[in-house]
């Protein structure tokens, strides 16, 4: 039997599974191992023979691990209290509050489900009904534990003024903590060969990269008709490259808009990337794409400025806000104009060259890992000194919507 802990931080992984929403957790964890000052202070919660597992017993950090599937989550959110003193703090790099932590632990965590802060989008609206009732019901699970939390970490400061201006959460218990790039993708973490393996794949052709799971709101499949649009122009040396899972059913849609827009031999999707490789392929490439209808942050964004590669996304408040001049903005949806916008980054170097120079600087604005774990930390030291949120000021959350 697990002893219970003491007034250790627990930090909870259950939530962080794929995606950048892994990545940074990995991150985060690499920077507090590097620093060493934080870990004999913490207990993490962790699913058994994950890469997040593997580290933590690399490194004898302490932790509970639980089966990897929801069942055994779900038991031990229901037996947590067996193991933790009521008023430890529990942190969630990403995820909502755990079953039966309301007002026993202390929680804070990363909130980053931005289509709950869009109503005015219609997230889902590309499911048929009985897969979107589902989608709603879980989103109405993740905003009645979102609710449970006592300290929200907003990726950008426009996602927590929408928090706080529309749907009544706290001023003085939320906090905007920039990111910080991944410690994976870096320069020095190139390897000559596996860039070489991809350049040669490509075919020395104007390289497009879409670097993202296969999902509906990336918009992948507006590839191919924009693909089309260049060859319409006259632009016959360029491929667009995706990431995503071949197996998934949204991989065989976007496959089969690739046949019909007849663009075959400008698409080419070469299957999820291992963390250890992403640096290599990125600078095996020209340029980096991020379609989303909404995202809250994408790690996209910051992997293009440190691999100094130029950035095309969605004309959207949510990236300007974070992107600024560091990107060409485009309307997927139209995609003659997205291809004359693509077209200018093949035929003009100049421009090229300045979105580089720009994610420089945008780079600059943004927390080193270090930076972002120390502001995590005196984040997580405010929310123990003021406590659990009051029940009045709780039920309010989401229960307004003013837009």
């Amino acid at each position: 039997m697990y002893k219970m802990t003491k007034n250790k931080l627990i930090i909870n992984f259950l939530q962080t599974t794929t995606g950048g929403g892994l990545q940074n957790a990995i991150s985060f964890l690499q920077t507090l191992i590097d620093e060493k000052k934080y870990t004999k202070k913490i207990i993490a919660i962790v699913r058994k023979n994950t890469l997040i597992h593997e580290i933590l017993k690399k490194n004898n950090i302490e932790y509970i691990a639980i089966n990897d599937n929801n069942l055994h989550r779900f038991i031990f959110e229901l037996r947590h209290r067996k193991y933790f003193k009521k008023g430890q703090v529990c942190f969630y790099p990403f995820g909502v509050a755990m079953l039966r932590s309301q007002d026993y632990l202390i929680n804070i965590g990363g909130c980053a489900f931005s289509n709950l802060f869009y109503p005015e989008i219609n997230f889902w609206g590309y499911l048929p009904f009985y897969k979107r009732f589902f989608k709603y019901l879980k989103d109405w699970y993740r905003k009645s534990f979102i609710k449970k939390m006592d300290y929200w970490i907003f990726e950008t400061e426009i996602l927590r003024r929408r928090a706080i201006e529309f749907f009544n959460f706290p001023e003085d218990r939320t906090i905007f903590i920039n990111m910080a790039p991944s410690t994976f993708v870096s320069k020095l973490n190139t390897d000559d060969k596996i860039v070489n393996k991809y350049k040669n794949l490509f075919n020395k052709k104007f390289v497009f990269l879409y670097l993202s799971v296969a999902h509906p709101n990336k918009r992948i499949h507006l590839l191919p008709s924009i693909a089309r649009e260049l060859l319409n122009l006259g632009i016959d040396d360029f491929l667009f490259v995706t990431t995503m899972n071949h197996k998934h059913s949204y991989t065989r849609a976007v496959l089969l808009e690739v046949e019909k827009n007849s663009v075959v031999n400008f698409f080419m999707n070469i299957g999820p990337i291992n963390q250890d490789q992403i640096s290599s392929l990125l600078n095996s490439i020209d340029v980096m794409c991020n379609l989303s209808l909404l995202e809250s942050f994408s790690n996209n964004f910051i992997e293009a400025w440190k691999m100094e590669k130029p950035l095309v996304v969605t004309n959207a408040d949510w990236s300007r806000s974070i992107c600024g001049d560091a990107a060409i903005y485009i309307n997927p949806l139209d995609s003659y104009a997205s291809a004359k916008a693509f077209s200018e980054l093949i035929l003009n170097p100049e421009l090229k060259l300045k979105l580089q120079e720009e994610g420089i600087k945008k780079l600059k604005s943004f927390n080193t890992p270090l930076k972002k774990n120390l502001k995590y930390f005196e984040a997580i030291e405010h929310c123990k000194k003021i406590g659990n949120l009051n029940k009045n000021s709780r039920k309010n959350i989401f229960k307004y919507l003013s837009i």
